[in-house]
């Protein structure tokens, strides 16, 4: 009971950690739809999705942003009937990446009115998370809009990253895989925080052998309490020394806070992902101080 208990703590705590002032993330939604994003809602057995995409008629090379775990909890001991995040994160991402291509994609029963959440099974923001249903309806969403030839990019962040993690484990048109404060081995996250463990979710170290054949850059914070380093750690573990793979620990960064303001440029570090950006982004860059290796 103690285990459950203090799980309840730390994921309330996850929840709340990225109350920021500024706009409200439907705000951000509408933001976006002003930028010449379409919205859409795609319905699944026990969930919804809100989705975002613009240019994927376009261009070849599709870019995949995943939000993270948004507010999971309300108190230490009640589930939020809202899982919305306070501070979408990587909805900030999607609106600042020039690529000609991005799809940004929901956790399940984010953003929805009151009165479409009466569908939604809570177990897919709290032990079933990163289950098999939500990659499922992930991968059925890019596969509504990649066409077939097109590289796909990921990137997520914290619980985000993980379902990024997953998803490109599973799909042969995965090119790269970017994560920020991911939680990239729940196993190892919940025993370090003392919680219950999340029987119904995905691991990723569980998929090491075909995501070692994916370039990876994964970026965590120096301040992250959320996220401990020992997860990333045991993630790295499990793929073993690849060239392929990148990391950077950034200075003074927590969990939430400011992962937007690294954005492009750091997809300018990482050669992969420049593929998928004009010249003139990554030029940018370095005027703006960043150094591209």
């Amino acid at each position: 009971m103690g285990a459950i208990f203090a799980g309840v703590v730390t994921l309330f705590a996850l929840g709340g950690c990225a109350s920021i002032p500024g706009m409200s993330a439907r705000d951000e939604l509408s933001r976006a739809e002003q930028q010449g994003f379409v919205r859409a809602q795609h319905h699944f057995s026990g969930f919804d999705v809100v989705t975002l995409h613009r240019g994927t008629h376009v261009s070849r090379r599709l870019v995949v942003y995943i939000e993270g775990d948004g507010r999971a909890w309300i108190s230490r001991t009640r589930l939020s009937a809202d899982p919305t995040p306070r501070n979408p994160v990587s909805l900030k991402l999607a609106l600042k990446d020039p690529s000609t291509a991005v799809l940004y994609i929901g956790r399940p029963c984010q953003y929805l009115r009151s009165s479409e959440r009466g569908r939604c099974d809570a177990r897919y923001w709290s032990s079933h998370r990163y289950g098999r249903a939500v990659v499922d309806a992930i991968n059925q969403i890019i596969d509504g809009i990649a066409v077939p030839g097109m590289q796909v990019g990921l990137v997520g962040y914290s619980g985000g990253g993980t379902l990024a993690a997953l998803v490109a484990a599973t799909r042969e048109d995965a090119a790269w895989l970017v994560t920020l404060a991911a939680n990239l081995d729940h196993r190892v996250w919940t025993r370090e925080h003392g919680l219950s463990p999340l029987v119904g979710s995905l691991n990723p170290p569980d998929f090491a052998l075909p995501l070692k054949v994916i370039p990876q850059f994964h970026l965590s914070g120096t301040r992250d309490r959320i996220v401990p380093v020992a997860v990333l750690k045991s993630y790295l573990a499990a793929l073993g020394n690849l060239a392929t793979l990148t990391t950077e620990t950034v200075a003074n960064f927590d969990h939430a806070c400011c992962w937007e303001g690294l954005w492009p440029d750091r997809m300018c570090r990482f050669p992969p992902a420049r593929g998928f950006l004009s010249r003139k982004a990554c030029k940018t860059s370095i005027i703006e101080g960043v150094v591209v290796k």
